[in-house]
């Protein structure tokens, strides 16, 4: 090839690129510094099999009672040990093992499984950080006297199974008292929509969901679960 037709083509291919350069929009991708925000697509998961309530009252945080204060999540051989408690029946997940590396925030989701609209539940939300052989638990939110209702958005099939549910409904109301350090978002609430709740992990890696006041009266929930995702 002679130099005529070298130089033709270095020309064309400098046009080219000039022309992609100026001629369209061009839009630039951050620098890699190696601290981009990362952002997890986790799905929804099981943190409460619908069940009647874990007990008839809340937690009494001033009472001897064996407090969730003195419930550690591992290197405990007690039973209540929450590391070797981890499933859904107890409304216990383990964060990272169920929605994988770089959560930082979760987002829960109440429901139930045969109700009426305004049918109420309370629940309590707790939280330990990896590995803390005496804890202690950080209670994250809590509700009482009948706080929370499912609204009129159905929710007939398992929110994860996908099995029918004669009647269920999606908590619509939740009210309660929040006692995490960065605060307690909730979402939607009272407005018949899917009330969320949603907070910043802070690290913790474990969490627990505890039931109170459904399976009771005509006017309690006859059966409370609960999902999370996180992002």
């Amino acid at each position: 090839m002679n130099l005529k037709w070298k130089l033709l083509i270095l020309f064309l291919l400098f046009a080219g690129t000039v022309g992609y350069l100026f001629g369209q929009p061009h839009i630039s991708q951050p620098a890699d510094t190696g601290r981009e925000l990362f952002t997890p697509v986790t799905p929804w998961v099981l943190l409460r099999t619908p069940a009647t309530e874990d007990a008839a009252a809340a937690t009494d945080l001033t009472a001897t009672y064996p407090s969730f204060y003195d419930i550690v999540a591992g290197g405990n051989t007690s039973a209540a040990a929450i590391k070797t408690n981890i499933d859904d029946t107890n409304g216990v997940i383990d964060v990272l093992a169920d929605l994988g590396w770089g959560v930082n925030a979760v987002e829960i989701a109440f429901f139930t499984t045969s109700d009426a609209a305004n049918d109420t539940f309370d629940f309590e939300l707790w939280a330990w950080r990896d590995n803390s052989l005496y804890g202690p638990g950080k209670l994250v939110y809590k509700t009482t006297s009948a706080a929370n209702a499912v609204g009129t958005a159905d929710c007939t099939r398992h929110p994860i199974t996908g099995a029918t549910q004669s009647s269920g409904l999606w908590a619509d109301t939740i009210s309660g008292t929040d006692y995490w350090p960065t605060g307690v978002t909730v979402t939607d609430s009272g407005t018949n929509q899917i009330a969320i709740v949603t907070f910043d992990l802070m690290g913790y890696r474990y969490l627990r969901c505890l039931v109170y006041n459904a399976g009771g009266t005509s006017t309690e929930c006859a059966a409370v679960g609960a999902i999370i995702s996180g992002f």
